[in-house]
């Protein structure tokens, strides 16, 4: 998974039954140990079949024999086969050697953890945002299936050819697919409150948590520095939102202070994600993945966000400030934040609502459409426009569409969302339109779907369904075993 330097020699003598030009699984060739813990040992081989190099991971004698190591290397391999994303380590195979060991042979990665990296300088702003948008989408995929990774950190984090928006998830064996605690574990000085305490209830929020941790490391270890060694072992017990009665200690650090070119957002960000209260925190990794990104297109970073070799498809919705319709702001802001969502102002009299596409979330389509609707409920009176575009660097267009809708909605009777054409397309089978001479206006989700799907405004009936059927059935599978709950929309 990582490189590292040669062992010594007595380390490949005292790795027992596997050594070097042994061929394991009939498929792997060792060619040497990189590394061993209490688990095992790690090895770089070469695949015979396909002919690449892979990490041998090969499990020591005794913890092969001791169900709760061995069980935990199985749901590595496990989750790993139902988890397909650019920022996961990809599983190759996994099985029993020849006498008898369990193994799991995964992609070689060529690159040091971010925990090396952080010893010799930190990441700039514009690295940090890159590399916590990989991780929350990362993070995102595992979410999505119920998988809980429980031990984020900068040691599982490897930066292929040492760069940040190229980043990989590692060590899924401690992951879990349940709500309660199995065990207690986890990293300290990154494991969340609810993390430490057997039979609580926890979920994607507690690597939300951690992953808050990560990305204020990043930002504050100064070059050749970074945490002192007591502070990398607080607990997450110990990290609060602010002192309590007759606490001294210190609540959240001051991002911008310690970081000066953070924006204040990234500072609130940081601040909900490692809050001791799971309900403060944003509900999942994809939630984070959105907010990252609507804040680098906030600091016009391009490449943290869209490269001009690529477009995304990308929403807005316009409405007018929430001071002026004299509402409930933290009601609106936490619907949006439950959809992903971010405010930011539009113009004079509006402001919009950004909604980006994820790899990890799936329909976007459908996200903001639900989105818009839930803000039509709340803000029953007010104008609403909804924009879907697919854009390159350039966002001024989507801005300038929304902003033309609302003012188009606003010399009409409130009733539904004005939409363009693209998102009419987009939407057409999966909700009920209204369309007129100059407009067409979103009005409720249908109750049954009416023919085939709409991609860019064409029937697709079939679109991606296979890549997101196997990790269900991987799914089912276990759930005959170990108790899971799946939810299935869409």
């Amino acid at each position: 998974m990582r490189s590292r330097a040669d062992p010594p020699a007595t380390d490949l003598e005292e790795s027992l039954t596997i050594s070097p030009g042994d061929v394991v699984g009939g498929r792997f060739r060792v060619e040497r140990l990189v590394g061993e813990g209490g688990m095992g040992s790690v090895f770089l081989a070469r695949d015979t079949q396909e002919d690449i190099a892979v990490a041998l991971k090969v499990l020591a004698p005794l913890v092969d024999g001791r169900s709760a190591d061995a069980d935990a290397a199985v749901r590595e391999a496990q989750l790993l086969s139902d988890l397909r994303h650019p920022g996961i380590v990809g599983l190759v195979a996994h099985g029993v050697t020849e006498r008898g060991r369990r193994y799991i042979a995964m992609e070689w990665i060529d690159g040091h953890d971010l925990d090396h990296h952080l010893k010799d300088q930190r990441l700039d702003l514009a690295e940090t945002l890159r590399l916590g948008r990989r991780v929350a989408e990362a993070l995102a995929a595992a979410h999505r299936i119920g998988v809980i990774h429980r031990d984020i950190k900068p040691g599982n984090i490897i930066l292929p050819g040492g760069r940040p928006e190229a980043a990989k998830l590692v060590d899924f064996g401690i992951a879990q697919i349940t709500r309660s605690t199995i065990l207690t574990a986890g990293t300290l000085g990154f494991a969340a409150p609810e993390q430490l305490t057997p039979g609580a209830d926890v979920d994607a929020r507690v690597d939300v948590f951690a992953l808050g941790w990560v990305l204020i490391a990043c930002l504050v270890h100064g070059a050749g520095a970074r945490l002192d060694e007591e502070d990398t072992q607080v607990t997450a017990e110990t990290r609060d939102d602010g002192p309590e009665d007759g606490d001294e200690s210190e609540g959240p650090p001051d991002i911008v202070a310690l970081c000066p070119e953070a924006p204040p957002q990234l500072q609130a960000l940081l601040h909900r994600m490692i809050s001791r209260a799971p309900e403060e925190r944003p509900a999942n990794a994809g939630v984070v993945a959105s907010e990252i990104q609507a804040i680098a297109a906030a600091l016009e970073d391009s490449d943290a966000v869209i490269t001009a070799r690529e477009q995304h498809l990308v929403a807005a919705i316009a409405l007018p400030h929430l001071k002026a319709l004299g509402v409930d702001e933290p009601t609106v802001r936490g619907l949006l934040q439950r959809y992903g969502a971010a405010l930011e102002p539009g113009a004079a009299a509006c402001d919009l609502v950004r909604i980006h596409a994820l790899v990890a979330e799936g329909d976007l389509a459908t996200r903001v459409a639900r989105c818009a609707l839930e803000l039509r409920r709340v803000l029953p009176l007010a104008p609403l426009s909804l924009v879907l575009r697919l854009v390159s660097d350039d966002l001024a267009a989507l801005r300038e569409e929304a902003i033309c809708l609302f003012t188009q909605a606003s010399t009409g009777s409130p009733r539904g969302v004005l939409v363009n054409a693209e998102a009419a397309g987009l939407l057409g089978t999966r909700f009920e339109l209204e369309a007129e001479a100059d407009a067409t206006t979103l009005l409720r989700e249908a109750t049954a779907t009416r023919g085939a799907r709409m991609l860019l405004g064409r029937p697709s009936p079939w679109v991606g369904q296979r890549r997101r059927a196997r990790p269900l059935r991987a799914s089912y599978q276990r759930s005959r075993d170990v108790p899971v709950a799946l939810l299935i929309s869409g």
